[in-house]
């Protein structure tokens, strides 16, 4: 499936930290592509810029901390407590 958008991670977190309810309706349930620095890999999930939490299907071992990556996957939501976009269906935007 198409990325419907391809952005940075900083821009997208920007939008829902402005308008939530906007940012939701634009983004929740449709496949985005996040470019950023990778902050942490913890088998499945990938952490990009410390604000996005990319879930993958099977753990990812090509992927290492420090690595400029782009990541396609699902938004499923924005955590406001830790100010987070979280993604499902990751896979590595090549």
């Amino acid at each position: 499936e198409e990325a419907a958008y391809t952005l940075k991670t900083k821009d997208i977190v920007a939008e829902f930290t402005t308008n939530e309810a906007a940012a939701n309706k634009k983004y929740l349930e449709k496949p985005v592509a996040i470019l950023g620095v990778i902050t942490s890999v913890n088998d499945k999930e990938v952490i990009i810029d410390e604000v996005a939490i990319c879930n993958f299907a099977t753990a990812e071992a090509t992927l290492k901390a420090g690595q400029i990556v782009t990541i396609k996957g699902r938004v499923v939501g924005y955590d406001d407590l830790l100010g987070g976009v979280n993604l499902d269906q990751c896979s590595i935007n090549k």
